[in-house]
């Protein structure tokens, strides 16, 4: 084999390895912003507190390529193939409201988790969402969807890391 095969053959594959690598970089990124958001990592990409154990997930069903936030858009009908809600094939009756993409509806400030959510932000203003989880026994995962709902219907206010009481 000669000097300049071995290189086509290297460049290959190279290539071929970038190729199978991105999107894992973009998954990376995904999940640091999302560390960052919750407190997890620092800006340096270090862990923000000590690593608690994590018990072995759960196997899960076989899942489909695109994920479920839908990075292909594949499997979505568009705005044009939608039918009416009074048109034939749209169930008549009355139109529904639009449901919000990624997150179910829920009303913020009503559950008790919200409640306790509300009261431990209360009792240390400036607490983060892990150290808010630790104080309350659970997963800050867990917490990742009320405080989102809370924030949004004004009832928190997030400041970086820190969650607030809104008059504070």
């Amino acid at each position: 084999m000669s000097l300049a095969d071995e290189a086509r053959e290297l460049r290959e594959r190279v290539l071929g390895r970038l190729a199978e690598l991105e999107p894992l970089l973009a998954e990376h990124a995904e999940l640091t912003t999302l560390a960052r958001e919750m407190g997890w990592v620092t800006e340096e990409g270090r862990s923000a507190a000590p690593a608690a154990p994590v018990a072995p997930a759960p196997a899960a069903p076989a899942a489909p390529a695109a994920s479920a936030r839908g990075r292909s858009g594949a499997g979505r009908r568009s705005a044009a193939a939608k039918p009416e809600p009074g048109a034939a094939g749209g169930g008549g009756g009355a139109a529904k409201a639009p449901r919000a993409r990624g997150r179910a509806r829920r009303g913020a400030g009503g559950g008790p988790s919200d409640k306790r959510i509300l009261a431990g932000v209360a009792a240390t203003p400036g607490t983060t969402v892990a150290e808010l989880a630790a104080e309350l026994g659970v997963a800050a995962q867990a917490l990742f969807a009320p405080v989102q709902a809370l924030t949004d219907a004004g009832r928190l206010v997030k400041r970086g890391r820190q969650l607030f009481p809104p008059d504070a």
